[in-house]
């Protein structure tokens, strides 16, 4: 046994929850952990509780945290279902959202001038089209699936894009990119896989956003 900072054990945990939504695997480590670790003093016994009012749980601990823990995986699934959202509006709102984040990456772009369209227009149907309705109908379709199959199915076809693109398949709407962009890449390969992933991640965020705003409606009902 050897002494950690505490300050490396609260960096730790969500790196540790960050793992665990590509692994699954249970993790070393959480923000939930690192605060009771955190404390310098854990006291606590039901003996008086019993001996001045005569208080018993219910439950003892194992039973609690089976109970605890099926209830944690019940409300994560319904926060993936969305069941009391109508399809055609739940579709709505994933388009929406896609369609905002989408917008927003190409303003950013566009300010940053990371990559030009030709012609200039194109830029809002891939931010409407592609990103809008296209990954947003993913990201709903694949909401019910772990976060790593969303990332990958998200990288395949941001990736299949951009390569796309590159070969120029299509004989209109293409982008081009400022020299050296992003991390000062030139393979146009490397360059694709690289933007690939960003689609994993464009995936992983709108369905974020879509629990974000359900857990909202769960609590004003």
């Amino acid at each position: 046994m050897f002494p950690v900072p505490i300050i490396l054990i609260q960096l730790g945990g969500p790196l540790g929850e960050l793992i665990y939504e590509f692994t699954r695997s249970r993790p070393p480590m959480t923000r939930d952990k690192a605060r009771e670790v955190a404390q310098r003093f854990w006291v606590a016994s039901p003996a008086r509780a019993k001996q001045d009012f005569g208080w018993e749980a219910k439950h003892d601990l194992l039973q609690g945290m089976q109970i605890t823990t099926q209830y944690y995986l019940d409300e994560q699934q319904q926060l993936r279902t969305m069941p009391l959202e109508k399809q055609p509006m739940l579709w709505f709102k994933y388009i929406v959202c896609a369609a905002i984040v989408g917008s927003l990456i190409e303003l950013t772009s566009a300010l940053g001038q990371f990559y030009t369209f030709h012609p200039w227009w194109v830029s809002y149907i891939v931010a409407l089209g592609a990103f809008g309705v296209g990954l947003g109908t993913v990201a709903m379709l694949l909401r019910r699936q772990s976060d790593l199959l969303q990332f990958v199915v998200g990288t395949i076809l941001a990736g299949v894009a951009e390569v796309w693109n590159e070969l120029r398949v299509l004989s209109f709407g293409i982008w081009t990119f400022a020299p050296g962009w992003p991390l000062g890449i030139t393979n146009p390969w490397i360059r694709a896989a690289v933007l690939g992933c960003a689609g994993g991640v464009f995936i992983l965020v709108v369905n974020f956003l879509l629990r974000l705003l359900y857990q909202r409606r769960l609590r004003l009902g």
